[in-house]
């Protein structure tokens, strides 16, 4: 089961990563009226790629991911399911990853 969510998390990252690169084009090569919809996807990957990150030095599970506006500047809010302490049951903590 572990694996099969693993590898879930690993594909959904793939998915929202793959469109970076042309997105990237876009708004580098795009006039200043550049459409948002641009802007959000890149986000979408840069989240993706904070969650991945964030389980992997936790050692958890991600259990969601969304961007929000703190202090002005955009952020990924990532919720993971952490391991136990001592064997004990998994507790949920919130890592917020500025872009």
């Amino acid at each position: 089961m572990n694996r099969c969510i693993k590898f879930l998390f690993f594909a959904a990252g793939l998915y929202f990563a793959a469109p970076l690169p042309a997105a990237a084009a876009l708004v580098s090569t795009a006039s200043e009226n550049t459409a948002p919809q641009d802007a959000i996807l890149i986000a979408q990957g840069s989240c993706s790629a904070a969650a991945s990150q964030a389980a992997a030095q936790s050692g958890g599970q991600v259990l969601s991911v969304t961007m929000a506006q703190q202090g002005g500047r955009t952020v990924c809010v990532v919720t993971l399911l952490v391991p136990g302490r001592d064997g004990g049951r998994p507790r949920r903590t919130t890592v917020t990853v500025p872009q």
